[in-house]
C-alpha cells in the first residue's frame, strides 16, 4: 500500500469511518519481531479493507483472521521480549528473564493448552507445535547457552538476590524435551546433570580468568602482578588468582544459601547492582561481588547507542556539521542529564504475563487474570468474537 498514494487514501478514509486509530506497520529490517508488529497492525485495521457488500460474511476472510491470531500468538512472545530489551536500562539478567518468562513459558503454555484441547477444537497440528518448539530450543541454545558468552545471561539472572532459590531454575529452559535415559543401573541416570552452583560457578570462573588475563607470568613478581592488576580491576587485585578462585567458591556457595553477608533481601527500588555495591568493602563478599558488579554495569544491547546517534543526527544539521566530536558528546550528556527523572523510573517488566509467578512458582499481587494464549492485550478487540 505504501507504493500507491490512491490506495493509501481510500484506506485512510475507511479506517477514519471505523475509528480505527492507528495505520499499517510495515516489515523492517528486524523482520524476526516486525513480522508481529505488521501482522498486529492488519489485524486491526482488517475491516477496513474488506468490502462489507460483497464479503462482509466471506469464509476466506474468517479464515485470513484466524490464521493472523493463530500466528501473532507464536509471534507474539518474541516480539514483545525483543521491545522490553530495548530499554537503556536493561542487564544481562533481563535477556534471560524476557526469554524464559516472555519467551519460553509463554510458548510452553501455549502448545500445553493445544494439546489438551480436543482434536477438533486443535489449533494446530503436531508438526506445527514440533518446529515451534524447535525453533525456540534452537534460538535458546544459540543465545542464553552460547559458550562465547560464558552462559553470562543465565549467571545475571541467579545473581539477582530475588531470584535465588527459584523453583524455575530447576528447570532452566522449560519448553525442551525432557531426555530419556536407558541404563542398566537400576533405574537411575547414568549422568546426573550439573548442578546449578557448578553451571553459575564455571561461569564466574571463565570470567575471572579473563580479568586476570596473563598478568602474573612466570617472569613477573607477585608485586608487580598485583601492580598490574590495580590498573585493572582494583576490586579483586589483592588477592592472587589461586586465591580469588577459592574465595569465589565459598562466597558463590554462601549467595545461594543466603548466609551472611548475603542475607538481606533487595528494595523493591534497588537495581541489583547497587544492592552488589553495598557489598565491595566486604573481605568475606569482594570476589563474588566485583564480578556482580561488572556483569551488572554492562548493557547487552546496543538500542542505547542507537538512540544516542539517532540524537546526534537529530542535534547536528548540515549547517554544524563541522562541530567537534567532544562537543556532540558534551551535548549529549547535557541532555541526557535534562532529560533524567529518578522519580518516573521504574523497573523494566513485561505486562502480559506473570513474571513472578513463572519464576517462583507463585502469583504475585495484583497479578493479571490467567488468559488465553491467543487473547493477547496487542491483538484487537474482535479476536474473541472471531474466535468464538
Amino acid at each position: 500500500m505504501s507504493l500507491s498514494s490512491y490506495s493509501q487514501d481510500w484506506y485512510d478514509a475507511a479506517r477514519e469511518d471505523l475509528k480505527i486509530s492507528r495505520g499499517l506497520q510495515s516489515v523492517g529490517e528486524t523482520r524476526f519481531g516486525t513480522i508481529y508488529w505488521s501482522l498486529d497492525s492488519v489485524l486491526r485495521g482488517i475491516d477496513a479493507f474488506v468490502l462489507r457488500r460483497h464479503f462482509l460474511d466471506d469464509e476466506d476472510v474468517f479464515k485470513l483472521r484466524r490464521d493472523l491470531i493463530r500466528l501473532g500468538a507464536v509471534l507474539m512472545p518474541f516480539a514483545r521480549a525483543i521491545q522490553c530489551l530495548e530499554s537503556k536500562d536493561t542487564t544481562p539478567a533481563d535477556v534471560y528473564l524476557y526469554w524464559l518468562a516472555a519467551v519460553v513459558a509463554q510458548l510452553k503454555d501455549l502448545i500445553a493448552k493445544d494439546d489438551a484441547a480436543a482434536q477438533s477444537k486443535s489449533k494446530y497440528v503436531t508438526t506445527v507445535k514440533e518446529l515451534i518448539r524447535g525453533i525456540a530450543n534452537f534460538r535458546f541454545t544459540q543465545l542464553i547457552q552460547s559458550a562465547q558468552s560464558s552462559d553470562v545471561y543465565f549467571t545475571a539472572f541467579v545473581l539477582d538476590p530475588d531470584n535465588r532459590g527459584a523453583t524455575i531454575l530447576a528447570t532452566p529452559n522449560p519448553l525442551a524435551v525432557q531426555s530419556i535415559t536407558i541404563s542398566l543401573s537400576g533405574g537411575h541416570r547414568v549422568k546426573e546433570p550439573a548442578p546449578l552452583i557448578r553451571r553459575v560457578g564455571l561461569s564466574l570462573q571463565q570470567i575471572l580468568q579473563r580479568e586476570y588475563g596473563t598478568e602474573y607470568r612466570p617472569e613477573r613478581t607477585v608485586e608487580e602482578a598485583k601492580k598490574a592488576m590495580f590498573e585493572i580491576n582494583p576490586d579483586i587485585a589483592h588477592r592472587t588468582p589461586t586465591e580469588a578462585l577459592s574465595a569465589l567458591r565459598l562466597q558463590l556457595k554462601n549467595f545461594l544459601d543466603g548466609a551472611e553477608p548475603f542475607d538481606h533481601k533487595r528494595k523493591p527500588d534497588e537495581i541489583p547492582r547497587e544492592w552488589w555495591r553495598k557489598l565491595l568493602d566486604r573481605d568475606d563478599a569482594d570476589i563474588l561481588t566485583a564480578l556482580a558488579v561488572k556483569i551488572f554495569s554492562s548493557n547487552p544491547v546496543s538500542m542505547p547507542d542507537e538512540r544516542a546517534m539517532s540524537t546526534i543526527g537529530w542535534m547536528t544539521p548540515k549547517v554544524r556539521n563541522r562541530k567537534d566530536v567532544s562537543t556532540a558528546s558534551n551535548h549529549m550528556a547535557i541532555r541526557g542529564f535534562n532529560r533524567m527523572d529518578a522519580a518516573k523510573s521504574k523497573p523494566v517488566t513485561v505486562n502480559w504475563r506473570d513474571i513472578r509467578s513463572t519464576i517462583h512458582g507463585k502469583p504475585s499481587d495484583g497479578a493479571l487474570n490467567d488468559q488465553s494464549a491467543e487473547e493477547t492485550p496487542a491483538l484487537t478487540p474482535w479476536i474473541q468474537q472471531t474466535m468464538a
